[in-house]
């Protein structure tokens, strides 16, 4: 949206719309990473009953963002606009397949922990 990146300068309010060049010192706002982090681990986290999946799931994407704001790539409002944008494009993901196959369909994402390893369950 044309918003200035906190690595290039000290002032969070400054725009300039329509930056069509290849330099994205003006493409802080929303946080893509951001987004696509969150609207991943939604769609992941609806899929599951298990409260540390997703917490690890959200958790992971709360990283994303925090590493956005550490590296000096976005300020703090650029990652909460994009987590919310990934999160309500998650949930409408997840509802749309919940609508089309049910709410009793059987298709889950279950983590698995044992003494062998630790890997994922995809049931269909």
């Amino acid at each position: 949206m044309g918003r200035r990146r906190p690595f290039a300068g000290e002032n969070q309010l400054v725009f300039k719309s329509f930056n069509a060049g290849t330099d994205n010192t003006y493409l802080s706002l929303p946080s893509g990473h951001t987004t696509a982090a969150f609207s991943v681990s939604t769609v992941l986290a609806a899929y599951s009953d298990n409260l540390a999946w997703k917490t690890f799931c959200y958790g992971s994407a709360v990283l994303v963002g925090a590493a956005r704001i550490y590296h000096d790539r976005h300020w703090l409002s650029d990652v909460f606009l994009g987590g919310m944008i990934g999160y309500h494009v998650g949930k409408f993901v997840s509802n749309q397949d919940h609508r089309t196959y049910g709410e009793s369909s059987a298709r889950r994402f279950r983590p698995i922990i044992s003494a062998q390893g630790v890997g994922l369950s995809f049931s269909f």
